[in-house]
């Protein structure tokens, strides 16, 4: 015997939830689910009556705003998939994400502190800017390292973590988004090369313990990545300088790289004199870092 017709329309759910500002729409799917106590999937097909194959953006908002009795302009204005996914002419319920976006923002958690006044219990997802790596009103770590939010490291103790982060937000208007974020993914990698040989360790790491003086390796984590944010932003700040890269990107005169050299000490000094030993490939390995800064903004303005 058949199971008899029994045609069931979704209708909004018991508990409601606003959507934090810029979530992703995964993570605010996540937490209305687990709110209701239902799961994720319903909420994409909440009717066994009525077939929902349109992925679009105006039947995604249709069925968030019945669920939860919201308006259109809530979601439109916090959840920024439904913005993109509108321009570009994809599915918000899609993985891939526009060029452009992909370079400005990551999925990061947002600060629990900030999170616990608007959604008790309950850890958010959101698109975060890159050059974003601490929440100066609660003074918490939110950048690398962090893969759940109690790892959120309290910056009470490292006020040097917070003024990078300012001057790190100044560096992007006076250069740019695309000059700064590049210049701190190369420059940040030429600055964790020279950390792993101890060339130089920041007084924060090595005053919590948080890495050895004389020790191999150095273990990063959250607290090790915010402690030495600051020498990551002055080697940022170095090779975002137009003067600096003109010079090493168009020249490798001995002149030149001793000029390189005294500034690169007075701006990092290191913390012990046998570390000037790692010196010498410093100036060829920030020339060949410089110049591909340079490649790629000339592609970009080209493009």
């Amino acid at each position: 015997m058949s199971t008899p017709f029994r045609p069931v329309i979704f209708r909004p759910l018991p508990r409601p939830l606003p959507p934090f500002p810029n979530e992703t729409l995964e993570s605010y799917c996540q937490r209305l689910a687990h709110a209701n106590r239902i799961p994720a999937e319903r909420l994409h097909t909440p009717s066994r009556w009525l077939a929902h194959d349109d992925d679009s953006v105006t039947a995604l908002l249709r069925r968030l705003t019945i669920l939860t009795g919201l308006s259109r302009e809530t979601f439109w204005h916090a959840l920024p998939e439904l913005r993109w996914s509108h321009e570009h002419g994809m599915s918000p319920l899609g993985r891939s994400l526009p060029p452009v976006v992909a370079m400005r923002l990551r999925r990061r958690w947002a600060c629990r502190r900030c999170t616990a006044t608007r959604t008790p219990g309950q850890h958010v997802m959101t698109w975060i800017p890159i050059d974003t790596h601490a929440c100066l009103q609660n003074r918490l770590w939110i950048g690398e390292a962090v893969a759940v939010t109690r790892e959120q490291v309290d910056l009470a103790q490292m006020p040097g973590t917070l003024w990078a982060q300012r001057r790190h937000h100044r560096l992007v208007r006076r250069h740019g988004e695309r000059v700064t974020a590049e210049c701190f993914r190369t420059g940040g990698a030429l600055w964790k090369l020279f950390a792993a040989h101890h060339y130089t360790l920041v007084p924060d790491a090595l005053g919590q313990g948080l890495a050895k003086p004389r020790g191999p390796y150095l273990s990063w984590g959250p607290q090790l990545y915010a402690a030495a944010y600051p020498a990551a932003v002055t080697m940022m700040s170095l090779v975002a300088s137009p003067a600096w890269r003109s010079l090493l990107a168009e020249s490798m005169f001995p002149s030149d790289v001793e000029r390189f050299m005294k500034e690169f000490t007075r701006r990092l000094p290191p913390n012990h004199p046998a570390y000037v030993t790692n010196l010498p490939a410093l100036p060829s390995k920030t020339g060949a870092v410089i110049r591909r800064v340079t490649q790629i903004l000339r592609e970009t303005k080209a493009a």
